[in-house]
């Protein structure tokens, strides 16, 4: 029986959106099969069947029949062009809608409190237009799968060298990966120039027109006391990227009362709302604003409802910005200490049906830290949505700077997923089937047994402690001897996958978690883990040396992580939560047989280690 008519598409990019366009291809799957089946069976019996070619041209649903078969045919593919249509009109009131016969991935409903990143290793290189310096803050990027003028990667931001408010003015880098920027050709930044000590720029936000054919570019202006006194937020548009209109106006305030920093703009198919953070008020709100057009003027809806979770010390927003993806509004928001002006910023997400009130992750994202490392304190951030066939993510570009060291202020890239829980979880199942007798492998070690020596594994293997001891605690092995420990199990195969379950880190600075193979011996072997400086790192031990091999973008957190290796030959692939992230070479130990664990400290707790 033909599904057909389908059901009716509203604006609204809502639940029942979602689930009645998903309807309504399942059921044009449905009958365009159901068509194909009849016109292969009319093929099949051309010229001994009438009844079946004239059964072919009858429309039960609308009780007609067509004079021909192509007449129903052409019928039907109006239908569906008449579906397609609703489809595009839909797409152009939402700034993220995803579909797949657009190229562009379809973004699921997103659980926020799920959200993990990692801290990245090395910032990105973004190239300024100020001599001899390259620092970087107040990331916008959009991306467009198919490329808007030969990129895909759009990246607004503002140089911030040496911390001087005169660079900071707005410039335009492209890339096609997301990680390597460029001018795009014929572009001199900046685009917006500078306004000679009467005041300064900063913040910027872009947003792609609905027909993709304009990008816009918001930024904030301050002006001096004796030059205005003023916070405004302007906006210039471009059809190419290179060439950019004359800036408007589109939201002014007396400084002395009111300073709105940080826009960002959304279309929510009716209006253009703009969100920014207002830093004159205590503790700091977060405002909403409304316009009819892009570049028109801008007019208060409302301060929006934020509970920030509970966190040491207390924190206040500072900058933000917001996307909306498939009728929910996301934020991203940087909070600082209460009162240090954004110098001791962290990252959490946030979200909201409406836009106004929202609802903000359980934890922090990222944190603010009191070291050297090039992202301890973090600013103004961005993201974009992203998915594959399996996973979905955003894509997070975020700006931060060095507490104590002399990186300045940088701008990095990391992936932020919402499947960690469910990565760890399978590696865990995977243990317990095996246990069970469900799953086979070469070794597995659940730890799950009496407190006592390390002993016998799971899976029946021998343990052997290389140097101090292991014990298990709580159903985990430790280091009770303390500092540097290792234990091996002979697998009798020098190819293989494992992965092990490092359950805690401990809260010392410099503890080490290593997953170690191909050992002969304590002074040579390969290890996969955490270093002392919280890398993620493969490296070859030689005569008791260690050199790097591989290290991983991604910085460890301390938190529970699942690492794995597969060796084939001198090839050896690197995974961080189930997920395949390099593929080094190394011939060393390529025939040792050994696997096992390592660290230095007795905080470190290992779970479920699997070798097949």
């Amino acid at each position: 029986m033909p599904k057909y008519p389908y059901r009716e598409l509203g604006v609204g990019f809502d639940r029942n959106f979602r689930n009645d366009l998903n309807a309504n291809f399942d059921d044009i799957e449905a009958d365009v099969k159901d068509l194909d089946t009849r016109i292969d069976n009319i093929v099949a019996d051309v010229g001994s069947s009438n009844t079946e070619i004239v059964d072919a041209r009858y429309d039960s649903v609308n009780d007609v029949t067509h004079p021909t078969l192509k007449d129903r045919l052409d019928t039907h593919a109006n239908e569906i062009g008449i579906l397609d249509t609703q489809l595009a009109d839909t797409k152009q009131n939402n700034q993220y809608y995803y579909s797949k016969n657009l190229n562009i991935p379809f973004i699921q409903e997103i659980d926020i409190n799920k959200a993990y990143a990692y801290k990245m290793i090395s910032y990105a290189s973004i190239p300024t237009y100020v001599t001899d310096n390259d620092e970087a803050t107040h990331p916008s990027v959009i991306y467009i799968p198919n490329g808007w003028n030969g990129y895909k990667y759009w990246m607004a931001f503002t140089p911030y060298a040496n911390g001087d408010n005169q660079t900071e003015n707005p410039s335009i880098v492209v890339s096609n990966d997301g990680k390597n920027w460029t001018l795009p050709n014929g572009l001199t930044n900046p685009i917006i120039p500078p306004i000679n000590n009467t005041g300064y720029h900063s913040d910027t936000t872009l947003l792609l027109s609905n027909d993709q054919k304009t990008l816009y570019m918001y930024y904030r202006t301050y002006l001096y006391p004796g030059h205005g006194n003023i916070d405004k937020i302007s906006v210039t548009s471009s059809t190419d990227g290179v060439n950019w209109t004359t800036p408007i106006e589109v939201l002014s305030t007396d400084a002395t009362i009111e300073r709105n920093v940080s826009p960002a703009v959304q279309f929510d198919g009716e209006k253009y709302l703009m969100w920014t953070v207002e830093i004159l008020s205590s503790p700091k709100k977060i405002k909403m604003w409304k316009s009819d057009t892009p570049d028109g003027q801008f007019t208060f809806v409302g301060s929006s409802s934020i509970t920030l979770p509970t966190f040491s010390p207390s924190q206040e927003p500072w900058h933000l910005d917001v996307k909306k993806i498939n009728g929910y509004y996301y934020l991203l928001l940087n909070t600082t200490e209460t009162g240090t002006s954004g110098t001791k910023g962290n990252l959490i997400f946030g979200k909201s049906d409406d836009g106004i009130n929202w609802k903000l992750q359980n934890n922090y994202l990222l944190t603010y830290e009191n070291n050297s490392e090039w992202d301890s304190a973090l600013y103004r951030s961005t993201f974009v949505p992203y998915t594959n066939e399996t996973r979905t993510k955003f894509k997070m570009f975020y700006s931060a700077k060095s507490t104590s060291g002399t990186s300045g202020w940088r701008i990095g890239y990391s992936d932020v997923f919402f499947d960690k829980q469910e990565r760890i979880d399978k590696h865990n199942q995977i243990i317990a089937s095996m246990a069970l007798g469900v799953d086979t492998c070469t070794f597995f070690d659940t730890f799950n047994r009496a407190d006592g020596s390390i002993g016998t594994s799971t899976s029946g293997h021998t343990w052997v402690e290389e140097t101090g001891s292991f014990s298990i605690q709580n159903k985990h092995a430790y280091s009770s001897s303390g500092g540097n420990t290792r234990a091996y199990v002979d697998i009798l195969k020098s190819d293989f996958e494992a992965s092990m379950f490092i359950k805690d880190l401990g809260t010392t600075s410099g503890n080490q978690a290593w997953l170690i193979f191909r050992f002969s011996d304590g002074a040579n072997y390969l290890r996969f883990g955490i270093a002392a400086d919280k890398s993620i790192s493969l490296q070859k031990i030689e005569s008791g040396s260690s050199t790097l091999i591989a290290r991983l973008d991604e910085k460890s957190d301390g938190k529970p992580i699942v690492l794995g290796v597969k060796c084939v030959g001198d090839n050896i692939t690197l995974y961080l939560n189930g997920e395949e992230k390099k593929t080094a070479t190394s011939s060393w130990q390529n025939t040792k047989t050994r696997v096992g664990i390592q660290t230095n400290s007795s905080e470190v707790k290992f779970k479920n280690l699997i070798v097949k």
